[in-house]
């Protein structure tokens, strides 16, 4: 055929009349460059039993060309016109050949290693059983400066041996250089960029899109694994265990296990299958496991997580066996976890209520249910990535980022990574991206869509997603649905401290749109809009960890790992960087009243806590790192300047077991006062309301820790920990973990309440024009933001997001 395929092409020497060979299917080309261009002359060099066969390799030095062939015939010729020599070499295809200035040669086939004389002599003749690389095929060889060749195989081990015997150099079954780490193939991401993957060398790998590359932690699981699934919070690890065949006897096909990724430790084990596990997938609400194998049974499971003597350990119940008759390859979850989405090898899209174990004929009746995680390959809303697929191509793997700017990503047996809006119906509306040499195995979106893991046969890929804007996306000639890139991730410095904090806080701007973090990046985002447009901040390299907003609202001052940006909350530019070495792991901060100063609270480690206090606007001088301060080892959860109608400067701190004071003194700052509170109090947040200071309770009380009546308590204002407080006209607004919303007078009087349904992790308000009533209130919840109408009492879902924990946290990073 006139295009068919090229296997190998080589430069022959100056003085051949022929520079160029090549040699494919069915052919062998001698090409001549004559001006500008190249010329071929096709040569005839099939057999006499006019055998079809392929040319698979060749080789030239000095006047000579060799030629291996599929049928295992080596063709030497100097010039074709005065004839070619043909000699069978081996049983099978030739796979490389390697001449040496000498006259002699080298030839492979995939099992064995010949050594020639320039009259074709066979000299010496090597198995790969004799070298200790079986069941691996030969792949390709060469020479180096001493009496010896190396040979590579298969699983990407190289071995050295001698010419002379053929000996292997590094002793008996030992290669030259080991074979790399097998192909990932299970992937798991958590909310605060935690990367776990398992292969078949029995490993499981953890490291973090937000620290250096080379920062990983390997744990021994055993046996060879392909799926894994991490907890809602990130500590626990549900790995499957066994392949398609097995590799040896100590590998249980069917097992799954649970493990501590902090400590390695396997808390707990089960085995209701005989077959590999192919899918596995934690429910958010983390009490609830799916398990997929091979034999065509999808397994749910209830798990109780509970801490004995200091020991994490995990009892698993099984509650319901599916049956289907392909096996399972992805899926999903429904919010509420009483429902299952499955895809199986045969492209099937199945409906279960996991309860009762029971397919569900009639789908229509969760055509508007909330979906979990978005994994499965074949469904509606993707159809559009996997309907202009030829037969030859077949999506592997996606994952779909909710929120602000929904986004699907898929990965197909080709190695393509495809970006697109979603939902996507057409198949024409994506962005194709080569990634990986082999199949894409899995893809997963880090919690905030602002970075994508993509796990392939050969690397575990990491990517930055970026949002433009329509305007942009013309000038940089992107196609029209491109209003979303992807591009490689470039891991921070070794010296970055990584932070597992993220951050929670939701805040309106002056226009009165809504600003959160997620994951490493800053949205703003207009509620009002009918299209909700938004705007995003992506200058920072890692998660964010903290962020707020001036008095004016019309600053904004988030935190990474390596430093603090104060931008502007309705353009975006950057006005300032606040870095210094003394300032790592920030997780809170606050401006002061006129916006000059700026206060940090940082955790370089678990044990200490340092209160990094800048100077903003010092003429056109860089900003100032005023004055540090010890925070003590108690987990600070508020920290503001006091409002004083003089000039001096002062700082209000709140951490669990009390409040502290501090006032200016000749020009620094000097603890004036320290409150405890009592032991059987433990605070988890604070605000500033009038001339009193509130707390919020881990008991669910509210406490005045200081004010115009002196100290005082109320108990059972929430059900649960208080985990949110903010100051509002009316005095203040608290939020629990019971999701209840209530607005309070400065005497401890409830004024109004409001449902959230879900945990409350932080809160905002907008004030009426003249300042002496609430408008609205906005609250970032465990499942999302909301925001609520305080003179209707309707609740409006904002944005859906990934599943957040709660509650106080002990650890500071």
């Amino acid at each position: 055929p006139t295009y068919a395929q090229a296997l190998a092409v080589k430069f022959r020497p100056a003085s051949a009349s022929c520079q160029i060979v090549e040699c494919g299917v069915c052919y062998v080309r001698l090409w001549t460059l004559k001006g500008c261009s190249l010329q071929f002359n096709e040569l005839a060099l099939d057999s006499t039993d006019n055998r079809v066969s392929y040319y698979s390799c060749l080789s030239s030095s000095g006047d000579e060309t060799l030629v291996g062939t599929s049928t295992g015939h080596i063709i030497r010729f100097t010039d074709p016109s005065t004839g070619v020599v043909r000699r069978k070499a081996h049983d099978t295809s030739v796979q490389s050949i390697l001449s040496s200035p000498e006259g002699g040669f080298v030839s492979s086939s995939s099992e064995r290693i010949k050594v020639w004389s320039a009259s074709f002599g066979c000299l010496l003749s090597v198995s790969t059983e004799m070298i200790g690389c079986q069941p691996y095929i030969i792949s390709s060889i060469a020479c180096n400066q001493q009496d010896e060749f190396l040979v590579g195989v298969s699983d990407g081990s190289i071995w050295r041996l001698s010419r002379s015997d053929g000996a292997n150099v590094n002793g008996e079954s030992t290669p030259f250089k080991s074979a790399p780490p097998r192909s990932s193939f299970g992937l798991d991401v958590s909310r605060d960029g935690k990367i776990a993957t398992v292969d078949d060398s029995g490993n499981l790998i953890l490291s973090n899109v937000f620290a250096p590359a080379n920062e990983r932690k390997v744990i021994d699981i055993d046996m060879p694994s392909r799926a894994i699934s991490l907890s809602p919070d990130g500590t626990l690890a549900a790995v499957g265990f066994g392949l398609e065949h097995k590799t040896k006897a100590s590998v249980i096909a069917g097992q799954w296990s649970i493990i501590n990724v902090v400590s390695g430790q396997e808390l707990g084990c089960r085995r209701d299958v005989r077959r590999h596990i192919t899918y596995i997938r934690w429910h958010s609400g983390g009490e609830r496991l799916a398990v997929g194998s091979r034999d065509g049974k999808v397994l749910i499971y209830h798990l109780l997580t509970r801490t004995a003597h200091g020991a994490v350990k995990v009892d698993t119940q099984l509650l319901s066996t599916i049956e289907i008759l392909s096996f399972p390859t992805q899926f999903d979850w429904s919010r509420d976890g009483k429902y299952l989405r499955v895809n199986t090898e045969s492209r099937e899209l199945l409906y279960f209520e996991v309860g009762p174990g029971i397919l569900i004929k009639e789908v229509s009746r969760l055509r508007d249910e909330e979906w979990d995680t978005a994994n499965c390959v074949y469904e509606w809303g993707v159809q559009g990535l996997s309907s202009g697929n030829c037969d030859e191509t077949r999506v592997t793997a996606l994952d779909c980022c909710r929120g602000i700017c929904p986004t699907v990503v898929s990965g197909d047996d080709q190695g393509v990574l495809k970006l697109a809006n979603y939902p996507c119906t057409s198949e024409h509306s994506f962005l194709p991206l080569t990634a990986h040499s082999g199949p894409v195995t899995s893809v997963r979106f880090v919690p905030g869509g602002s970075h994508l893991v993509s796990v392939g046969q050969d690397a575990v890929m990491v990517w930055r997603r970026r949002l433009i804007s329509h305007s942009e996306a013309v000038i940089n000639e992107s196609p029209p649905q491109g209003i979303q890139t992807l591009s490689g991730h470039q891991p921070p410095a070794e010296n970055d401290a990584p932070t597992n904090t993220c951050c929670n806080a939701v805040r309106y701007n002056s226009t009165g749109r809504v600003i959160f973090a997620e994951s490493g990046v800053v949205s703003i985002f207009d509620q009002q809009e009918s299209n909700r447009s938004s705007r995003i901040f992506q200058q920072h390299t890692s998660t964010v960890t903290a962020m707020c907003t001036s008095d004016s609202r019309q600053k904004v001052a988030s935190s990474d790992a390596k430093a603090i940006i104060v931008w502007d909350s309705t353009t975006c530019d950057q006005i300032q960087v606040l870095a210094d070495k003394r300032q790592r792991g920030v997780f809170l901060i606050s401006f002061s009243s006129h916006d000059e100063m700026l206060v940090a609270v940082c955790a370089s480690d678990e044990q200490t806590q340092t209160i990094c206090i800048w100077r903003l606007h010092l003429g056109d001088s860089e900003p100032l790192l005023f004055q540090t301060l010890p925070a003590g080892d108690e987990r600070v959860h508020h920290c503001t300047f006091t409002s004083s109608s003089s000039k001096q400067l002062g700082l209000f701190t709140l951490s669990e077991g009390g409040f502290s004071l501090w006032t200016e003194q000749r020009g620094a700052l000097t603890l004036e006062e320290r409150q405890q509170c009592s032991p059987s109090q433990t605070l988890t947040c604070g605000v500033q309301a009038s001339d009193q200071v509130i707390a919020g309770t881990q008991c669910g009380a509210l406490a005045v820790l200081r004010g115009r009546r002196g100290v005082g308590e109320l108990t059972g204002a929430h059900c649960g920990p208080v985990l949110a407080l903010s100051a509002c006209p009316e005095g203040f607004i608290s939020g629990g973990r019971d999701g209840i919303i209530s607005i309070w007078s400065p005497e401890l009087t409830k004024i109004s309440s409001f449902d959230s349904h879900s945990a409350v992790l932080s809160i905002d308000v907008r004030p009426h024009l003249n300042n002496e009533s609430t408008t609205s209130v906005l609250a970032r919840t465990e499942r999302g933001i909301v925001e609520i109408s305080c003179m209707t009492h309707k609740l409006r879902r904002l944005i859906e997001m990934s599943p957040r924990s709660y509650g106080p946290s002990k650890k500071h990073t």
